[in-house]
C-alpha cells in the first residue's frame, strides 16, 4: 500500500484478489499441515472486514470439526485511512459474527486499568484503581454485546457495546504493547505514593478477576499470574532478553497470586455459566445491576447453560465497603 497503515512498513492490500487468496491459502496450509488451533491477526484493522470475514468463513467451512480461535487487533498503526469505514473496527465486528471472529476489547481494558502508559485516569477508566465510573465495566462484563441483537454497522466506530455474540469480545488488561499489568500498577503506585504491597498485590488479582468472571473470551498476558515485571519497559519489542525473559523465581515468590489465578481459571473452566455463547443467552440469563457507586453485580442463571451451579452472583466493587443480602437458599463463596 502507498500508505504505511501498520506503522511497521509492511502494509499490503488484501482487497487485491491474489493477495487475499495468498493469505487464505497460507492459513489453510498451516491448519492442515501443522494442526494449529487458530490465528491471531496482528493489526487486522489494516484489512477490510469483508475480506477478513471471507477468510474466517472459508476456514470454518473447510475445518468444521475444529473449534478455531480467530481474533485480532481492530486498529491499524494509527495512520489516516481512506477506507476507514470498510476496515475491521469495533463497529464492524458484528458483521463477522458468522465467521466466529473476535477482537481485543480496548474499551473494557481501559475501563479496568486506564489508557496507555500514563499513570493518571481518564474519564470512565481505572476501575482497578478505585474509580467508580462503572458503565464500561457493566457492558464489558456482559461480553460487550450490543444493545440490540443485530450485525449492522454501529454509528460509533469504538462503541463499547459492539459484539453480536460474546465470543467476539477478547477481554484483557495487558498484552505485549504498553506496560504489563505489574508495571502499570507500579507506575500508578509511584505517581500516587501508594506503598502498601499487599494492596498492590490485590489489584493484580482483582484486575484479571474481573476478566475471568466476565462473559466473552479471557486473555491473560504471560506472567501476570505471578506478577512478572518488564522493569517498566512500556514497549519491549526491541528490548533485550533481560527485559523480556520470564523470571521464574517470581512464581515461587508470588505463589499465592499464582494459585489465585490457577483457582479462578479452574473455576471458569468448570462452570459454563461464565461462558454464555450468544447474544440471547447473555440477555436472557445475565442480569446486571448497579446498586451503589462503584459496584457492579452480575446475577447469572448458570443452570440454563448446563452449569452444576444454578445461580452465580458476581460482585465487582471498586469503591467503599458494600454489604449484599443474598437471596434465600444455600450459597457458597467461590472466590
Amino acid at each position: 500500500l502507498p500508505t504505511d497503515l501498520s506503522g511497521c512498513s509492511n502494509s499490503i492490500d488484501a482487497t487485491n484478489p491474489m493477495v487475499g487468496r495468498m493469505i487464505r491459502d497460507s492459513m489453510e496450509y498451516w491448519l492442515k499441515e501443522y494442526n494449529i488451533d487458530g490465528f491471531r491477526y496482528d493489526l487486522v484493522g489494516i484489512f477490510d472486514y469483508a475480506v477478513v470475514d471471507g477468510w474466517n468463513k472459508y476456514l470454518n467451512e473447510k475445518f468444521p470439526e475444529r473449534t478455531l480461535l480467530l481474533y485480532g487487533e481492530p486498529w491499524n498503526g494509527y495512520a489516516p485511512d481512506s477506507r476507514e469505514s470498510l476496515r475491521v473496527r469495533l463497529n464492524t465486528v458484528g458483521k463477522m459474527k458468522d465467521g466466529h471472529f473476535g477482537v481485543f476489547n480496548p474499551k473494557f481494558r481501559d475501563a479496568i486499568r486506564g489508557q496507555g502508559d500514563h499513570p493518571g485516569c481518564d474519564a470512565g477508566d481505572c476501575f482497578m484503581f478505585n474509580q467508580a465510573d462503572t458503565w464500561r465495566i457493566q457492558v464489558g462484563s456482559r461480553g460487550a454485546i450490543r444493545y440490540n441483537n443485530g450485525t449492522g454497522n454501529l454509528n460509533d466506530t469504538w462503541d463499547p457495546m459492539f459484539a453480536s455474540d460474546p465470543e467476539q469480545s477478547i477481554n484483557y488488561v495487558s498484552a505485549h504493547d504498553n506496560y504489563n499489568l505489574r508495571d502499570k500498577i507500579r507506575m500508578w503506585a509511584s505517581a500516587y505514593n501508594v506503598t502498601d504491597s499487599g494492596y498492590l498485590t490485590r489489584i493484580q488479582e482483582f484486575a484479571n478477576g474481573v476478566v475471568l468472571t466476565s462473559q466473552g473470551i479471557p486473555f491473560i498476558y504471560g506472567g501476570d499470574e505471578f506478577m512478572r515485571t518488564k522493569q517498566l519497559d512500556k514497549n519491549s519489542y526491541k528490548s533485550s532478553d533481560s527485559i523480556n525473559a520470564f523470571d521464574w523465581s517470581l512464581k515461587s515468590t508470588n505463589s499465592a497470586v499464582f494459585n489465585y489465578y490457577k483457582d479462578v481459571i479452574a473455576m471458569r473452566k468448570s462452570h459454563p455459566g461464565f461462558r454464555m455463547n450468544t447474544w440471547d443467552e447473555v440477555t436472557n440469563n445475565v442480569t446486571t445491576t448497579l446498586p451503589s457507586s462503584g459496584v457492579v453485580i452480575n446475577t447469572i442463571s448458570a443452570g440454563n447453560n448446563g452449569d452444576s451451579w444454578s445461580k452465580i452472583i458476581v460482585i465487582m466493587n471498586s469503591a467503599n465497603n458494600y454489604s449484599y443480602s443474598l437471596p434465600s437458599g444455600n450459597w457458597n463463596v467461590a472466590m
